[in-house]
């Protein structure tokens, strides 16, 4: 991570659309990329912790693109791992279903994940031998309270170690301010390049180790794109 430039969140977004739109890159395979990804790191991250023979790992998916990413990521991990998928949506799933996160959310159903839809804490939280965290992403930037708060504390209370997607939810990408709440994770996946946030106000103390990845192009590309446009700003 050293040497990448730390990008806010609506860099990231305006990317996200430049690779769609320019590099015609859809948006389905996007997630896919970031999804999978995400597998891939938690799966390295269950090894070293070591999980008791009973656990499971819990993936906390949010109504948004981060809940997709969340969802792929059930997939990826369900083909790849010998503890058991189950997820909890406690603000729902995506709803439109030609969305990519609503064709991830179809994908895991077809599979037979067990997806927990409700505001009441899964009962996955005491068994869980490692908790995903994708309730949120970049494009938060309100107070959380009501069945959002509880879930965030929830999560946080459980015995598992927490590995977040793209960073903690209720942390601000921007500042690292904690909106109203953010749980304490073991490790940080930020996803094209690490988010200021990650690395102001408490964003330090809550993300743990920070991974990046790349979505569809190489990270150079990035780079470049993110440097040509902070020029014209």
């Amino acid at each position: 991570m050293d040497g990448e430039p730390r990008w806010n969140g609506e860099e990231s977004a305006a990317f996200d659309l430049y690779l769609q739109s320019e590099r015609e890159i859809p948006a389905s395979l996007l997630m896919e990329n970031a999804g999978q990804a995400t597998a891939r790191l938690a799966l390295d991250l269950l090894e070293p912790e070591s999980p008791s023979p009973g656990a499971s790992i819990l993936i906390v998916a949010g109504p948004g693109n981060n809940g997709g990413d969340a969802l792929v990521a059930a997939r990826g991990m369900l083909q790849a791992s010998p503890f058991p998928i189950e997820v909890w949506a406690p603000l729902g799933l995506p709803a439109a279903a030609d969305s990519p996160a609503g064709q991830a959310r179809e994908a895991a159903r077809a599979l037979g994940i067990p997806i927990h839809s409700s505001a009441e804490p899964s009962t996955g939280l005491s068994s869980a031998g490692l908790i995903l965290d994708g309730l949120f992403g970049v494009g938060l930037a309100r107070p959380l309270e009501g069945v959002s708060h509880a879930a965030i504390e929830a999560i946080d209370a459980a015995p598992a170690p927490i590995f977040a997607l793209d960073l903690p939810s209720g942390l601000h990408a921007d500042t690292g301010e904690i909106l109203g709440i953010a749980p304490r994770a073991l490790a940080t996946l930020s996803y094209i390049g690490p988010k200021q946030g990650l690395e102001q106000g408490a964003g330090p103390e809550l993300a743990g180790t920070i991974y990046t990845t790349s979505i569809g192009v190489a990270p150079a590309v990035a780079q470049d794109w993110l440097a040509q446009r902070r020029s014209r700003a």
